[in-house]
């Protein structure tokens, strides 16, 4: 006898319960018993290794929601986007408070907090990267943040054992202020300290938490030399990163939306018609064109 004869064998797949036939179960055991291999347990690991140690398996019907980040003076560098699939399902009450903070859509635990157009205020490198900050520390010294900007509303910490700071693009809350934090590696001293609310899911998202977190920063505070903006955020129908109301496209449209505003508004400042409006973008776009175009040159130049 072994020690699975007199054991039923299930799982779950997501929130469905899966069973199995008698017929199955007998099946299974056979195989474990040729080969050594129990096709159920097998596959749990196999599942659990995709997922990770310390998250959850993917799921592309929970939240999904982007950020845009740009680095420069002004954020006029565009560096990417962040698809970050939200666990609603096992932290729901922080998860409630991430999701109305990146639409902006309601009062939370901080009252209205909104991360659209906050700093990544502090990198520390290898570990993570913390934002939420609507303004940025002077260098070696500490920025005044209204209340619910950073200095307070911080979550509680709900007890789940698949919610570790375990890898890199692990976003979670923290238990003090309205900031959050990215990881760019295995950060387990976070455990306990911050509340897991999601992970990083698209591959270029994930290189470039990895890029930031070797940006220059100030040596006492860490805090980035070059400043990094959340330009943009909000939560997509279910789906994932991809496809039709996926998070890649609805962060495209929003970005054409709010050009197209900007353009708008531009327009009316100069006071000029919608005939005039497309004649001048046709020529700055051309200039750009050529810009490009001798930066292009003079790189293969040198």
């Amino acid at each position: 006898m072994t020690k699975f004869d007199n054991v039923a064998i299930g799982h779950r797949a997501g929130r469905q319960a899966v069973t199995y036939t008698s017929a199955e179960l007998r099946k299974n055991m056979e195989i474990f018993k040729q080969t050594g291999v129990h096709p159920e347990l097998a596959g749990r690991e196999a599942t659990s290794a995709a997922a990770g140690p310390g998250l959850p398996e993917g799921d592309a019907n929970r939240p999904h929601l982007y950020m845009d980040l740009a680095t420069g003076s002004d954020a006029a560098k565009p560096m990417g986007t962040l698809v970050i699939e939200v666990f609603d399902d096992l932290a729901p009450s922080a998860a409630r408070e991430f999701i109305l903070r990146v639409t902006g859509g309601g009062a939370g635990r901080a009252g209205v907090v909104a991360y659209e157009r906050t700093f990544i205020h502090k990198i520390v490198d290898g570990v993570r990267l913390e934002g939420g900050r609507t303004a940025m520390p002077v260098a070696g010294g500490q920025s005044a943040v209204a209340p619910g900007k950073g200095g307070g509303g911080g979550v509680p910490i709900e007890e789940c054992r698949r919610l570790r700071h375990a890898t890199v693009g692990v976003v979670s809350l923290s238990a003090q202020t309205s900031d959050f934090s990215i990881t760019a590696g295995p950060a387990h001293h976070l455990d306990g300290q911050q509340q897991v609310v999601g992970r990083v899911v698209n591959l270029r998202g994930l290189e470039l938490v990895v890029q930031l977190s070797e940006a220059e920063v100030d040596d006492l505070d860490y805090t980035p030399v070059e400043c990094v903006m959340v330009t943009g955020c909000g939560v997509t129908s279910a789906g994932g990163t991809g496809g039709p109301g996926g998070a890649l496209a609805a962060a495209a449209e929003l970005r054409a939306a709010r050009a197209a505003v900007e353009v708008e508004r531009a327009a009316r400042e100069r006071g000029e018609t919608k005939a005039e409006t497309r004649v001048r973008l046709e020529r700055e776009s051309a200039e750009l064109g050529a810009s490009l175009k001798r930066s292009l040159a003079d790189g293969m130049r040198n």
